[in-house]
């Protein structure tokens, strides 16, 4: 072979290797975003989800029952409705801070409420749900659950 084809030949190589390598490239980034996309989720959607965790978890809200040894789910315990079992239950932490989904909750009927320690009364969302109230193991009544969710 003569020398000059040998030199085409390598150029030829090497830019269908580099095309190929570009093309891969992009399609790997491509994929990466598209399944960055698929896999976010509306913040609502997340609010909602951390939401229940309050008042169904017993070492959040939910009244937990020792006779049955079972919580009763969407209960509030008033006598842990406050802002140090709140802390124990989600902690928004120094490193998040106001950054972090942060609630306020409100016992309508019974004139009572509680927030994260970031809450910066300026909700963005808000929902509402009926509970059972309990206080000193006894059953109160129903009531309704506010919840005020801040996102920034």
């Amino acid at each position: 072979m003569k020398k000059g084809s040998i030199l085409a030949n390598n150029i030829i190589l090497w830019t269908f290797g580099f095309i190929i390598v570009a093309l891969a490239i992009s399609l790997m980034t491509s994929l990466i975003q598209y399944k960055g996309s698929v896999i976010s989720w509306p913040q609502e959607v997340q609010s909602q989800l951390v939401s229940l965790k309050f008042t169904n978890n017993p070492s959040c809200f939910a009244f937990f029952d020792n006779f049955t040894q079972k919580s009763i789910s969407n209960s509030v315990d008033l006598n842990k409705f406050n802002d140090e079992n709140l802390v124990g239950c989600y902690d928004t932490g120094k490193l998040k801070g106001v950054r972090s989904i942060n609630y306020k909750f409100v016992l309508v009927g019974h004139g009572v409420d509680t927030s994260t320690s970031n809450y910066a009364n300026d909700p963005r969302l808000q929902y509402e749900k009926e509970v059972l109230v309990f206080r000193e193991g006894e059953f109160v009544g129903r009531d309704i659950l506010q919840m005020q969710v801040q996102i920034i």
